[in-house]
């Protein structure tokens, strides 16, 4: 709820207002929703884990899993990118070179691990 992208946007966000009153209200009313609809589903959780059952609390979170393992090979890839100043094309795979056919098969191997 409060991690460093939360912190980060709301900070944007109210540096966007640039001084209106109303902006920064409806700013901190969207935080209080969120911390209600977050309380909300805090309270009900032992609920909904019973409703959902146990075959699908594990397809969820397997599928969380995969989400997250997506996400930090592309973390890797953008890095990589960066500091080497690698760039993949969106192009077909027998116009890569040799070394971003390596890298595109070594992310999709670290993928599968999960």
């Amino acid at each position: 709820m409060a991690g460093p992208g939360a912190i980060t946007a709301t900070i944007l966000l109210a540096s966007r207002s640039e001084g209106d009153f109303t902006r920064l209200v409806i700013l901190l009313a969207v935080i209080v929703i969120v911390l209600a609809l977050c309380l909300v589903v805090f309270a009900l959780a032992a609920r909904i884990g019973k409703w959902l059952g146990v075959t699908a609390n594990v397809v969820a979170s397997r599928l969380l899993g995969v989400l997250l393992a997506a996400l930090a090979v592309q973390f890797v890839v953008d890095g990589v990118r960066s500091d080497v100043g690698l760039i993949l094309p969106s192009r077909e795979p027998q116009e890569l070179s040799q070394v971003q056919r390596r890298c595109l098969c070594r992310a999709a191997q670290l993928a599968r691990l999960v």
